[in-house]
């Protein structure tokens, strides 16, 4: 939907977007008029940033949260992971040039790509340039169009969360390009292949294309990368509510973004181990040779590189069994539960994604104090929480505990660390250009 700034404020203040908001939201009165004033506070400041913009087009990515899987998508594993109703979104409008020109509300700069420049920029990785040029790279070398605009964004979603940060502005990015310029004829699965390009090639993060995934396609989805090109998704309903569980996750107060070559030694030391049975990537090696040569690996790789392969091996076959039990009628939440428990013991002990700092562990110590908390109506469940080494921690709280658990984490870590979340629907989509049913 083309609109310029008075439009659009007019359509808000009618009540007009609220079908959207409440899809992509929640229901409550107050969630809207939140959204409300945050999209027209977001079309406001794109007018001022960018005054000679002219028609604005509006869109929302969500970020996701992974619930089964841990670092197992980089070697062709298992996962299953949602989208969150903490999104971000852009105000966008199409420029006669070619430059992408891209305002952060939040860090209040502005990052501007030429197009006619493609090629990696070493001196970008790490950067939202290298994310804006690396997205359009793929577009272009897909022999789809590109050109330039404007966008000013604001995210909840916030750097170093755990939430997928660069991921949801990957996929943003590439919803954005296609809507403008390839009349949204790129579907969710390619422009998630397009942001993990976009992360790997331009960033310089090694990452999975699990968290793409999530962002693009929305809802809860069992993803299978043991094609990576044609990732295999299950489509699950699940309601926690329902059951008796409120979702969320923990700010542990130690960001994860400083620890990329931690992260980066995960999916190298697995391959490593791969490279021993056989197989390229553990997805393909069979872990009854890993167990049966286990001896001899010891003799030829580090042994954290073994447990983390024996992590890779019993976190994909949870996955497996997880999916089943949401899929019964009603849903195992109780043996859900318990697997969500292992998974992120296995993270712990096995994976070793916790400890990024020998003496502070701030990661560590908020896994503690959820694990302490004094419950008298079954026990809150915790698990690391995507990448690791930083970042946050996902607990569910039995509902009858929620306001004692947050007032014992807000004592224990910060106050405000509990993010309660909800599973969102859909996945990036350009807003009132009509929700898929």
């Amino acid at each position: 939907m083309h609109r310029d700034t008075d439009q659009w404020t007019t359509l808000l203040h009618q009540g007009q977007l609220d079908t959207q908001l409440r899809q992509l939201y929640g229901a409550g009165e107050g969630v809207i008029g939140v959204q409300r004033k945050r999209y027209e506070e977001l079309i406001l400041t794109h007018h001022k940033h960018f005054p000679h913009s002219g028609y604005i087009r509006l869109f929302s990515t969500p970020g996701r949260t992974e619930l089964a899987g841990n670092h197992t998508d980089h070697n062709h594993g298992k996962v299953i992971a949602a989208s969150v109703n903490l999104d971000a979104i852009a105000a966008v409008s199409a420029t006669a040039d070619e430059k992408v020109r891209f305002y952060s509300v939040d860090l209040d700069q502005e990052f501007e790509v030429d197009l006619g420049f493609l090629d990696v920029h070493p001196g970008e990785k790490g950067t939202t340039n290298a994310l804006i040029r690396g997205v359009a790279a793929w577009f272009a070398a897909n022999n789809k169009k590109i050109g330039g605009f404007n966008a000013t964004v604001q995210s909840q979603v916030l750097q170093g969360s755990g939430l997928s940060s660069s991921a949801c502005i990957e996929v943003l990015l590439a919803t954005v390009f296609d809507c403008l310029f390839n009349d949204l004829s790129t579907n969710p699965v390619d422009r998630a292949i397009c942001g993990k390009y976009a992360e790997n090639d331009y960033f310089g993060k090694p990452s999975g294309l699990m968290d793409q995934m999530a962002c693009s396609v929305g809802g809860i989805i069992g993803i299978d990368f043991s094609q990576p090109d044609q990732p295999r998704i299950t489509r699950i309903t699940a309601d926690f509510h329902s059951a008796g569980y409120q979702l969320a996750i923990i700010d542990t107060k130690s960001d994860h973004v400083g620890g990329d070559d931690q992260y980066a030694s995960i999916p190298l030391e697995m391959k490593q181990v791969a490279q021993q049975i056989g197989a390229s990537v553990l997805g393909d090696g069979d872990p009854a040779l890993f167990w049966e040569r286990f001896s001899q690996l010891r003799d030829l790789l580090p042994g954290r590189a073994l447990a983390r392969a024996a992590h890779f091996f019993q976190e994909n076959a949870r996955v497996d069994h997880m999916i089943k039990y949401l899929q019964t009628k009603p849903a195992d939440i109780p043996s859900w539960l318990a697997m969500v428990s292992q998974s992120g013991n296995s993270s712990f002990k096995y994976l070793q994604n916790v400890i990024d700092d020998p003496v502070h562990q701030d990661y560590a110590l908020a896994l503690m104090a959820a694990d302490s908390f004094p419950s008298s109506h079954g026990k809150v469940v915790h698990r690391v929480h995507g990448g690791g080494f930083g970042g946050t921690i996902q607990v569910y709280v039995p509902l009858e505990e929620w306001d004692k658990f947050v007032h014992w984490m807000d004592g224990l870590i910060a106050p405000g660390c509990v993010i309660p979340l909800e599973i969102r629907d859909y996945g990036s989509i350009e807003v009132t250009a009509g929700l898929p049913g």
